[in-house]
Order: C-alpha cells, then sequence, then structure tokens
C-alpha cells in the first residue's frame, strides 16, 4: 500500500488519475493523484531515486474570487498543454494522457501551509517532468516597481509618515507660545456622493478601469477606451479617488464609495464612438 509523502520537498513521478471540479467555494480546480518515484536533492543537484511508493493528491485552483486566472493556469497550460478553451477541454485531456501513457510524467513541489491552526503538506507547484525545480524568488520588473510605486503613492505616503524620526530633543527650555485669538473653525465642506450605487473594492474597482480603458469602440455602449499608457491610468486612478471621497486613507473608503470611483474612473477612460 502506497504512503503520503510526509517531507516537504521537489519531486517527479507521474499522475495516475486526475479530474476538473470545484473547490468548498465553487471555484474551478483540477485535482492530481500524484505518485512520486524521486525527490530532487539541493546539496547534490540531482534526482535520488529513493521514493519509494510515496503518493500525494495536488489541488490546483485555476480561478479564484477576482475572476482572474491563478499561478496554476500557467503551469496546467506548460505540464498538460491546455489551451484554456473549457474546463470540459481540460478534463478530458487529462484524462487521455493519463490513459494512454499509463500515468502523466509530472513535477512537482510540496510544501506546508497553515489551515485552521493545523500545519499540512500541500502541492503549491507542478512543472514539466525533466524541469529542474528553482526556488527562485520572482522579482518586479524597474517599470513594474514604477508602476506600483504610482499606484500605491497614497497608502506609501501614510506609511512613510508613520516612520519619520522624532526630532531631537532641545537643549534649553523652548519660549512657551502666545496663545492666539479664539476663532471659530468654518465648517467643513460637505462632498456631494456621485450618483453610481454599488459596492466594489479597490482591487476591482482598479481593474475595471484598466479594462475600461482597454476596450475596443462598441456601437451597443457608444464608447471605447482611451488607451493611455501606465502613467496617465495611475494619474487617473489617484484624482478620481482625491474627487470622490477626498484625500483619505484607503481603509477609510467604504465598499460603497470603491464603487462610486470604479465609475467614475470608467467614466475617465472611455471616449465617446
Amino acid at each position: 500500500m502506497a504512503q503520503l509523502i510526509d517531507q516537504v520537498g521537489d519531486y517527479r513521478g507521474k499522475a495516475v488519475n486526475g479530474a476538473v471540479s470545484t473547490t468548498t467555494n465553487g471555484f474551478p480546480q483540477l485535482v492530481l493523484n500524484l505518485h512520486a518515484t524521486s525527490v530532487y536533492d539541493g546539496e547534490l543537484s540531482e534526482w535520488v531515486d529513493d521514493v519509494v511508493d510515496s503518493d500525494i493528491t495536488a489541488y490546483l485552483c485555476l480561478f479564484g474570487g477576482s475572476g482572474k486566472p491563478t499561478l496554476a493556469v500557467q503551469q496546467v497550460i506548460d505540464v498538460i498543454g491546455w489551451d484554456g478553451a473549457s474546463f470540459k477541454g481540460l478534463n478530458d485531456l487529462v484524462k487521455e494522457l493519463i490513459e494512454d501513457e499509463g500515468g502523466l510524467p509530472i513535477g512537482f513541489s510540496v510544501d506546508e501551509s497553515v489551515y485552521e491552526g493545523k500545519t499540512r503538506l500541500n502541492v503549491n507547484w507542478i512543472r514539466p517532468y525533466d524541469a529542474t525545480p528553482t526556488r527562485a524568488v520572482k522579482e518586479c520588473t524597474p517599470a513594474e516597481l514604477k508602476i506600483l510605486d504610482q499606484q500605491y503613492a497614497r497608502a506609501l505616503q501614510a506609511v512613510r509618515g508613520k516612520t519619520k524620526a522624532a526630532a531631537p530633543k532641545p537643549t534649553t527650555k523652548p519660549k512657551l507660545p502666545v496663545a492666539p485669538a479664539f476663532q471659530t473653525a468654518p465648517e467643513p465642506a460637505i462632498r456631494p456622493a456621485p450618483s453610481a450605487t454599488g459596492k466594489s473594492t479597490k482591487g476591482r474597482a482598479w481593474g475595471a478601469i484598466v479594462k475600461a480603458n482597454k476596450a475596443e469602440p462598441n456601437v451597443e455602449n457608444k464608447g471605447g477606451g482611451a488607451g493611455f499608457g501606465d502613467e496617465q491610468l495611475v494619474e487617473v486612478w489617484q484624482t478620481t479617488i482625491v474627487e470622490t471621497v477626498g484625500d483619505v486613507d484607503d481603509k477609510q473608503i467604504t465598499r460603497e464609495q470603491w464603487y462610486q470611483i470604479q465609475e467614475a474612473g470608467k467614466a475617465k477612460v472611455t471616449v465617446p464612438f
């Protein structure tokens, strides 16, 4: 009887069964029953065939709550050759490859994860059978870092404000300031709320504006995306936030306000058709 893999590591072997199913939250996932035949020795930089009857099941979530593909999608494309056209097509392809080859050759990484206070081993990556495992950190390009700095400029400013060095203590006793004449503070201006109603989040609002910016002209909605560059788009994003809710911390913005920001931003990047 096969035993379960009980150590973190990089393995290779074959998938002996597989199918497309859904997670407990209803998201599509690919489930693979994996049988390991060798483990990678990082010190020797070679595969060691001393894994006997060691199995594990991989649960590869393909799309999450945002509706965007997860990292597992590209892995499935690289390893299995899925064209991304349909989940039925993926399900049929997996079963066909396993049946034709008596098991689909595959490499995979096993790591620890904590869920509800319990530590367990999970497959967190799959790769082609002959690929050499790497644990390199994926680094953003300078252009990507610049966009991140612009997109999160307001949030970074708040962080920077909390880390300012304390002013040095005065060496002499300071003079007491003269109390100013009493004045009544002016009433703050009330910012009118946009007419758009609904709920969104920061991530969804940004994604909707990016999508609208890239949209092709459409006769039905009589508009298309302006096609702004990254810097222009970030400027629209920041300006829309300030115009809609004022210069406040992102954590204070409600889901209703994020929706208003989303709709106002979409309007700014849409041009008449």
